[in-house]
């Protein structure tokens, strides 16, 4: 009847092991579901503990057939649905919403299953995690109401030495925005409490061993606002502490966008043939699924820095105008 059966699908799985040929055939569900635009199986799908059970979403076949279903439900007609119901799964909160956080969709859909997320998961680090996101939202979108509540929201959340290093340095960027708004620069204070931070943390969980996940986030804050002297110095502590970058498949997006910031840093410090040798090392069909359009804001906004091509200016803007970012733009090429 075009739909799939589920009970069948488990009562597969428990015949048959937990092998590479089971999560092919996950993968391949989850391809003919999202063809096929059978809801009910979706709204179910993290319900299939067998495939989640002692992994993390940087297992292979699962960070790929994740990344596959936030590409694919983002324009459908139902994604809300989807997202509610997820919401109320631990398995589906961990795997979907903190794998696929949609800076591509932030802005003009995904923040409702951000909303479901804050509702269902009120540990502190995940409140900061969708708090910091909506407060970004709210900041490229000029909304003051919304910033003020937002940030309220982000103040709320202690860090503990606990907290995950990337929404401690998402809150970092949220602060540097409202810095950089308010006093025109971000703070000495704030600075030196990033940096205090950044000697405190150290690899954190398999993806941490050689990535440094703390720093990423901090440098695409800093080249936001335009702290190009600071940005530096972000990057000559990543390389120090972090001499052998992880090629891995679920780092590869963090080396691009680390090559664009370098090239906007450089920029910035007047240094256009060091610039000019990022960009052409860019790969930028490399970047992550989940904002492979945000990311090409900065790639375009350092191209157009590079150059001053007003047609590479004109791409940039109708992206940025599409997607919800052109606040962001046009922090990028201020010069």
């Amino acid at each position: 009847q075009g739909k799939i059966d589920i009970h069948e699908v488990n009562e597969l799985i428990d015949r048959n092991s937990m092998d590479d040929n089971a999560y092919i055939f996950f993968h391949q569900l989850v391809l003919l579901a999202l063809l096929m635009d059978d809801v009910e199986f979706l709204t179910r799908l993290f319900a299939m503990e067998s495939f989640f059970y002692k992994r993390e979403f940087i297992y292979t076949h699962l960070f790929f057939t994740v990344l596959t279903l936030g590409t694919q439900i983002r324009f459908k007609a139902y994604r809300e649905k989807l997202w509610k119901s997820w919401a109320e799964s631990d398995i589906a909160l961990n795997f979907y919403f903190e794998l696929f956080v949609d800076m591509d969709c932030l802005i003009n859909s995904h923040f409702h299953g951000l909303e479901f997320y804050r509702s269902s998961k009120k540990t502190p680090e995940a409140r900061l995690f969708s708090s910091c996101l909506l407060y970004l939202r709210a900041f490229m979108l000029e909304d003051e109401k919304l910033k003020t509540e937002e940030m309220e929201n982000v103040l709320s959340v202690k860090v503990s030495k606990d907290t995950h290093p990337i929404p401690i340095a998402r809150k970092f960027i949220a602060l540097m925005l409202l810095e950089s708004e308010t006093l025109g620069t971000v703070s000495k204070a704030l600075k030196e409490n990033i940096l205090d931070l950044e000697n405190q943390i150290g690899a954190h969980g398999v993806a941490g061993k050689l990535n440094p996940i703390f720093h990423y986030w901090i440098l695409e804050g800093l080249v936001i606002v335009g702290e190009y002297e600071f940005a530096e110095q972000i990057v000559q502590l990543l390389e120090k502490k972090y001499n052998i970058l992880d090629q891995s498949y679920f780092n590869i997006g963090s080396l691009e966008r680390l090559k664009t910031y370098k090239g906007l840093i450089n920029v910035g410090l007047n240094r256009v043939q060091v610039a000019r040798a990022y960009f052409s090392s860019i790969d930028a069909d490399s970047y992550y699924p989940f904002s492979h359009q945000y990311d090409r804001i900065f790639y375009h906004a350092l191209d157009y820095r590079l150059d001053k091509n007003e047609s590479t200016l004109t791409t940039a803007k109708i992206l940025a105008d599409k997607i919800g970012y052109s606040k962001l733009l046009g922090m990028l090429i201020a010069s």
